[in-house]
């Protein structure tokens, strides 16, 4: 069984200032806990577990076991149907800006929603994208909502936190294309001169920021094909990058 102590550090990694203290965060499920096992067993510092889930969990040799029942696995988790399983993981510090060669790279400017930031990361690790850069005001991607919309993406795709102006103005200077999502845009499918760079998708309700705009040297749209259009919504955040990507990818690909 866990101690009190215990399961009040569990809890307070809830909280983004405990975890950016404690260089740890907590995963839930038995398959998320089970791809961290397998993709970042380096990092995984325990797992908690019911003793039904135990036999369902593949842990490799020298990750600490704890049983316990489900009420403590309760009182720790963020979810209103809590699993049966937990992984306490170490944030490792240690991962890499994109490097310069790097075919697609995306960058988040101020995305705050939990829920966009899961799919979008999930989205990156589909499309074969290893960098998101996240402007230093985005949601934090090891938000426990984040955490259980990646899927499991999250250990895949190397997350950025930086001063985006800066950094995308040192790689539009090294000759890459900064791509703007924006309604004012060149047509997706019509712009023959986009296909390698950075695509910046900006924030769910104002877009990119003035600031990233200025540094932006192709903006495109995604075209609205509805009879309808004017009554149309614009689309998702996570949905316009999923279509973004698809046909970035597209172009990429039937260009080698």
């Amino acid at each position: 069984m866990l101690s009190k102590n215990k399961i009040q550090f569990l809890k307070k990694l809830q909280q983004k200032k405990y975890r950016d203290f404690e260089k740890m965060y907590f995963v839930e499920g038995i398959k998320i806990v089970n791809e961290a096992c397998s993709n970042i067993p380096q990092q995984v510092s325990e797992v908690i577990c019911t003793g039904s889930a135990r036999e369902k969990l593949v842990i490799p040799e020298g990750i600490s076991i704890s049983e316990t029942d489900r009420m403590t696995i309760k009182q720790i988790s963020s979810l209103k149907t809590p699993q049966e399983a937990v992984a306490v993981i170490k944030i490792d510090d240690a991962k890499k800006n994109p490097s310069q060669n790097s075919e697609l790279i995306l960058a988040l400017d101020s995305a705050r929603d939990p829920g966009n930031m899961g799919t979008i990361i999930r989205l990156a690790d589909w499309f074969g994208i290893e960098t998101i850069l996240c402007s230093e005001d985005c949601v934090d991607c090891y938000n426990p909502k984040v955490i259980q919309a990646t899927m499991g993406a999250i250990f895949r795709v190397n997350m950025v936190y930086c001063n985006l102006k800066e950094t995308l103005t040192k790689f539009r200077l090294s000759g890459k294309k900064i791509i703007g999502a924006s309604l004012k845009g060149e047509n997706l499918y019509k712009s023959a001169a986009i296909l390698k760079g950075i695509l910046v998708m900006g924030n769910e309700s104002t877009g990119i920021s003035d600031e990233i705009q200025q540094i932006i040297t192709h903006s495109i749209l995604i075209p609205n094909f509805s009879k309808k259009h004017h009554q149309s919504e614009s689309l998702n955040v996570s949905t316009a990058t999923a279509v973004i990507l698809g046909e970035l990818k597209r172009r990429i690909d039937y260009s080698k």
